[in-house]
């Protein structure tokens, strides 16, 4: 019974992670190595086994598609940080083109500051809820628990996915202030 506890241990990671708020960001402009090593500790968690989170070529490919503001100077200060986060986490699931579009969409919404602790508080739900899925479902325990559990998570994360294609959509043929 080994892997359950391994996966239990991991489960538990998962529900303590918590995102830097905005305003626990480095105040200090970095350089792109600074930059790197921060982000893989941040966001660590998330990666597969021996893949970068992140790398130069990535946030030079982001700001030459004017996904990322350009550095100021070769330095990155907090705004590029919130920024690198979500991406990091968004492509995971989303084209750069889909996380354009829902980066616009929040920053309509909120000012950068704001938007993302918005998206790190939805960030926290959704690992608690994929991660502890006996506290978030009622009446679903038994044998095969662990693999509804899993079946759950890959065919919510699929129809999440068809769920913001859509609503990008649709929001994009909306009049402004429609959505």
């Amino acid at each position: 019974m080994p892997q359950q506890k391994d996966w239990q241990e991991e489960a538990a990671a998962m529900l303590a992670y918590r995102c830097p708020r905005y305003g626990r960001l480095p105040d200090l402009d970095l350089y792109m190595d600074q930059v790197l090593y921060l982000i893989e500790r941040i966001l660590g968690p998330f990666a597969e086994p021996g893949e970068k989170t992140l790398t130069a070529s990535m946030v030079n490919n982001y700001v030459k598609q004017k996904v990322l503001p350009p550095p100021v100077n070769k330095k990155y200060n907090k705004d590029h940080m919130a920024y690198l986060i979500v991406l990091c986490l968004l492509k995971k699931a989303f084209t750069l083109g889909e996380i354009q579009q829902l980066l616009a969409v929040q920053r309509a919404a909120y000012p950068l500051d704001r938007a993302y602790d918005v998206f790190c508080d939805r960030w926290e739900y959704a690992l608690g809820r994929v991660f502890a899925p006996q506290q978030t479902r009622e009446g679903q325990a038994g044998p095969d628990a662990a693999q509804r559990d899993l079946l759950d998570a890959a065919v919510f994360a699929v129809a999440n996915r068809v769920y913001v294609q859509k609503r990008l959509l649709w929001q994009g043929r909306a009049e402004p202030g429609q959505a």
